[in-house]
């Protein structure tokens, strides 16, 4: 039992780490919104701050998705669920869940594929600056595999949530 618990424990701190990458992600977003407000004061400009305000938007949805769904956070089927007889409520979640994890798991792959390409083909950003692409697309398939990993772990374990949030509903 103590490997599983090192594993709960490493897995959830995971998971917490992409939450605080999200978090950064959107500190960054407000400082770069600040510095454009305050520097429209001043006549000066700040380049590609609304480039750089959708990378770190997009890294800031991706980042945080497997400790949403943990935490029950995401919107989720229990609203149906709930309604079924109960010997098939968990055969409807672990389907669930498995149809999840399979399309999470395709979207990770093509995300990895992504950017591969386009630090294959040497893209770059389009804007006032220029730098290859594949610096700011690397969080998408992170964060995707991420939440794969998460939407496995909760088909493993039985549950999709750890506790209820939004949308979300305790397992027992």
């Amino acid at each position: 039992m103590k490997s599983a618990s090192v594993m709960r424990l490493w897995l959830d701190r995971l998971y917490l780490s992409g939450a605080l990458v999200s978090a950064l992600a959107i500190l960054l977003i407000c400082l770069l919104i600040l510095a454009r407000v305050i520097g429209r004061w001043f006549g000066i400009i700040v380049p590609a701050a609304d480039a750089l305000s959708g990378y770190l938007l997009a890294t800031s949805a991706f980042m945080a998705m497997a400790y949403t769904f943990r935490h029950g956070g995401h919107i989720r089927v229990s609203l149906v669920i709930t309604r079924l007889p109960p010997q098939w409520q968990k055969w409807v979640e672990t389907g669930v869940l498995l149809l999840a994890s399979l399309f999470a798991a395709y979207l990770t792959w093509q995300l990895i594929y992504m950017v591969w390409e386009t630090w294959m083909f040497k893209e770059v950003t389009t804007g006032y600056l220029a730098f290859p692409l594949f610096w700011v697309q690397w969080t998408l398939p992170l964060g995707m595999g991420l939440f794969t990993l998460s939407l496995l772990d909760g088909l493993l374990m039985g549950t999709g949530a750890e506790t209820s949030g939004a949308g979300g509903a305790a397992h027992e």
